[in-house]
């Protein structure tokens, strides 16, 4: 039965996607509720939408029940079950079943004829591209693509995916496997913040970049990025210690809502989002060390409500330790309980209505949670199943050992238990397939061996296809897909840099040191490739007497094409190529597209695919905007502005070794910081890819005026690193 506001005082507040506010008041005094304009103490019920104001500070300190969008729309439908109230069936699009076999002329014309004047993106965007990705296959591009992409320039945007100022840290697909988020920490800048870029997964391309004061995350803490439950929002640990929830596709990279709830942590915490998306659990320490706090991510000043307290472990002691230690490892997938452990290996339960902790046990890592919080798996000496209600055995004992990670498919049903080279327990390497609870079979992969792979770094990279079937594994510069039914089989196996890989929507996202990679699953064709953060050596062609003029724009138009030329984009769809150097137009479709709304990305070449070969030339294209051709377009008879001249590298009187020998000094005076020490690795690297072996290795090795590492995780990889290139020297024939 739906909640029941008759006679009951409801309060509206921000917005939400379904209905508009006032339509929501309407039928919700048709229900027989009284609809108050104010909170106050005669409100029964806050129905709070995105961008909720101070009426959610209101209802928090008068204990007022708040509720979000999904329950509004249950209570309308006369239905208690939100998800399906949220989730009502689309209406379906005029744009699907288009025949992208279709010759080219024909196509193009039942493009025309399709009813632009009622076209949403969300709908009708996905089923048209789908359409003419066919039809590019069966003719090339054609007529049709050009028709489409006319209609659609209106209302799009030229974008590219080059807006990190540092190595990407973090990223997360959505919860329908459509998007992708990556988040950077700060720079040399910390008020200028991070970045959180989004990516269309289908199109591989980026569609939103966003600003993030105090960057995203913080080096080598997991979990920085989440996105809510109904994938409308992403939740990003930011700005050192704080949790907020963002817009995705939004204009700004200011959150709708955000909590510092840590009394100053030099380090994010532990959180994660309730099935509800509305609230979330952060773990830290509150009052009378209470374990974290549930905090509802809605109004400028959300109201933390804590959990009970740890305790001491001996009370007659007031100086003993805490009892218990706040969650390092947090579930919150089902309703009724918040399920974690702490880096002391302990494992407990707090029930999320009350806050009271449900059970205690003893955590052995790996520790994984199924999907719906009813389960978790982990490790004391094998794999074993528990019950998430009494932390308890459930009776499921598979006792396979090795395991470093236990990752479930999404629908709980399948758990895979990864076991890497070197793992302390001795066991053989490999990915063990379980089908609810019971072993089943293991997947015949490139075998990695303890010592010699353990040494390389070699690991298994794996995530599920989203319907539990199949899997994507990562392994040796591998990149492989099994069908995982009654026996495994292999159904693709291409050479792809080993590292981290997610499977989306029909896509594998692929995340090594060489960037990342979009691939098709059918075919493990590429979709796109990108290196977030190089840097290139050649100048941007909106530079003019020393001026950049993409500066001007909020993101600068000029990305890099590799590491040296570098291109320009403008969103008005002015597309400019490198200086004193020459691209294809592939070359530039692989790293720009036409973005919808910031979320739906549209391939450039369907369209007029031109490359301007300098900005001069660029301001007599129509689309350029005014102030572009007012500082590159003619004047009159003036000739058009010089073009600055390359600057020589390396400049007359430096030699590459007098050049290396003033950054050593630079970075040196940096001292012992975590930019110091990366800045450190990066110039040994960059040393060996040069040749300076000597300095390379004064660098890694701490001679001459290098001091020793104090960080033991920045050694190894300067060392790495360095290996790395001085082989690729090798390999190339250049050394």
């Amino acid at each position: 039965m739906a909640i029941d506001v008759r006679g009951k005082t409801v309060v509206l507040t921000g917005t939400f996607s379904k209905l508009k506010r006032a339509e929501a008041e309407k039928q919700l005094a048709a229900l027989g509720a009284k609809i108050g304009g104010s909170v106050g103490k005669t409100t029964h019920i806050l129905f709070a939408g995105e961008k909720a104001g101070s009426k959610i500070d209101a209802a928090g300190r008068l204990g007022i029940t708040v509720l979000g969008e999904a329950e509004l729309m249950a209570v309308l439908a006369g239905d208690d079950d939100s998800d399906g109230a949220a989730g009502a069936e689309a209406a379906v699009s005029g744009f699907a079943g288009l025949d992208g076999n279709a010759p080219g002329p024909a196509l193009a014309a039942a493009i025309e004829a399709l009813p632009w004047d009622d076209f949403t993106a969300d709908r009708d965007l996905p089923p048209l591209r789908e359409a003419l990705y066919a039809h590019e296959a069966a003719h090339g591009i054609t007529a049709a693509h050009r028709a489409a992409t006319a209609r659609l320039r209106p209302h799009a945007a030229l974008g590219h995916a080059h807006g990190h100022d540092v190595e990407v840290e973090w990223s997360e697909l959505s919860p329908d496997g459509r998007f992708l988020a990556t988040g950077s920490w700060v720079g040399d800048d910390y008020d200028r913040g991070g970045v959180l870029q989004i990516w269309d997964v289908r199109a591989g391309r980026c569609v939103n970049l966003l600003r993030i004061h105090g960057g995203v995350g913080w080096p080598d803490y997991g979990g920085c990025i989440q996105w809510r439950p109904d994938g409308k929002r992403v939740g990003l640990a930011f700005d050192t210690n704080g949790v907020g929830s963002f817009d995705p596709f939004g204009k700004t990279g200011e959150p709708d809502s955000c909590a510092y709830v840590t009394d100053g942590w030099s380090r994010p915490p532990s959180w994660a989002w309730s099935p509800n998306s509305r609230d979330v659990y952060i773990a830290c320490w509150g009052p009378n060390l209470a374990l974290g706090a549930i905090v509802p991510l809605v109004g400028r000043r959300p109201q933390p409500r804590w959990c009970e307290s740890a305790g001491l472990s001996d009370p007659s002691d007031p100086n003993s330790e805490p009892r218990l230690q706040p969650l390092k490892g947090i579930d919150w997938s089902h309703p009724d309980r918040i399920v974690g452990y702490s880096g002391w290996s302990q494992l407990f339960a707090l029930d999320a209505k009350t806050g009271k902790i449900a059970w205690e046990a003893k955590a052995h890592e790996p520790v994984s949670f199924s999907p719906d919080g009813t389960e978790f798996a982990m490790h004391p000496a094998g794999i074993v199943y528990y019950d998430a209600s009494t932390g308890l055995p459930n009776g499921k004992l598979p006792m396979h050992v090795g395991a470093e990670s236990l990752i479930y498919s999404r629908d709980g049903s399948r758990l895979a238990a990864i076991v890497q080279p070197g793992n302390k327990w001795g066991a053989e390497p490999g990915i063990f397939i379980y089908d609810r609870g019971e072993y089943r079979y293991s997947p015949d992969v490139p075998a990695l061996k303890a010592g010699e792979d353990e040494d390389e770094g070699e690991k298994y990279g794996f995530s599920w296809r989203p319907d539990g079937r199949a899997a994507a594994i990562s392994v040796k510069g591998r990149l492989q897909i099994w069908e995982l039914g009654d026996k495994p089989n292999r159904l693709l196996d291409i050479a792809e840099p080993s590292g981290g890989v997610a499977y989306g929507d029909g896509v594998l996202v692929c995340h090594s040191a060489k960037g990342l990679a979009f691939l098709r699953d059918r075919d493990g064709a590429e979709i796109g490739r990108f290196q977030p953060a190089v840097e290139a050596s050649g100048e941007s062609p909106l530079m003019t007497d020393g001026d950049d003029h993409g500066a001007t724009w909020a993101w600068n138009p000029a990305f890099p094409l590799d590491g040296e030329r570098v291109a320009a984009a403008l969103p008005e769809g002015v597309v400019v190529g490198p200086l004193e150097a020459s691209a294809t137009a592939a070359e530039i479709d692989g790293k720009i597209a036409w973005v919808v709304e910031r979320k739906w990305a549209w391939p450039w070449r369907w369209g007029e695919a031109k490359v301007w070969p300098d900005a001069a030339a660029a301001a007599s294209d129509p689309a350029a905007p005014a102030a572009f051709k007012r500082k590159f377009g003619k004047k009159g008879k003036a000739a058009a502005p010089a073009r600055a001249t390359k600057v020589k590298w390396p400049p007359p009187g430096g030699s590459i070794d007098e050049v290396a020998a003033l950054v050593e000094q630079g970075v040196q005076t940096i001292g012992d910081s975590y930019h110091g020490n990366d800045y450190r690795r990066k110039l040994a690297e960059r040393m060996m890819a040069l040749g300076l072996f000597d300095r390379a290795a004064e660098a890694i090795e701490a001679r001459g005026n290098w001091k020793e590492w104090t960080d033991p995780w920045f050694a190894a990889r300067a060392h790495a690193e360095t290996v790395v290139a001085a082989l690729t020297l090798r390999k190339e024939g250049r050394r």
